[in-house]
């Protein structure tokens, strides 16, 4: 809520605004699972860490904050990114696990799905904790760098991540 301050917003408000855009990754989620029957799981994934990777763009800070310009040409870029983050990194994270039941033999489908939990976990923490200590631009970057792995990872394999028969 520190960046949303800028906007001399009540504690109240600016709570209220976060949980308007995160009420919102139930909707997005709602018109992207229409699209996971035109599409393969593993393209709307590669879409959505690729739109992850231009939401990223936006948040990074261009400019020195001592270059004389206003807070609102930081905090409105910022906030548009993250709102697109945000959005599309929960799309590509529950189109993993929809993929996985798709793609695993049936008897691994619970474990790879528990291991998915339990290491989506961990790192989150660790990347809160990281991203408190690396400041905007330096968790932006890290945020990038994974965002390209997964996109790249994808790519690479994805005549892997086809569905299994069901012979």
């Amino acid at each position: 809520t520190k960046l949303i301050q800028v906007f001399h917003w009540s504690i109240q408000t600016s709570a209220l605004f976060i949980g308007g855009i995160v009420l919102t990754q139930a909707v997005s989620l709602l018109v992207v699972s229409r699209l996971t029957y035109r599409y393969a799981d593993a393209a709307v994934e590669r879409v959505a860490f690729a739109v992850c990777i231009g939401a990223t763009l936006l948040m990074f800070q261009y400019t020195p904050a001592e270059s004389g310009r206003g807070s609102w040409v930081y905090t409105l870029p910022y906030l548009a990114g993250s709102f697109i983050l945000m959005n599309a990194v929960t799309i590509g994270t529950v189109l993993m696990y929809s993929h996985v039941s798709k793609v695993c033999k049936r008897e691994e489908i619970e474990p790879m799905q528990n291991w998915m939990n339990v290491t989506g976990f961990l790192f989150r923490c660790i990347g809160a904790v990281l991203a408190d200590y690396l400041g905007a631009n330096a968790s932006t970057g890290l945020f990038l760098g994974l965002l390209l792995s997964l996109v790249l990872g994808n790519t690479a394999l994805h005549t892997q991540l086809l569905p299994v028969s069901s012979g």
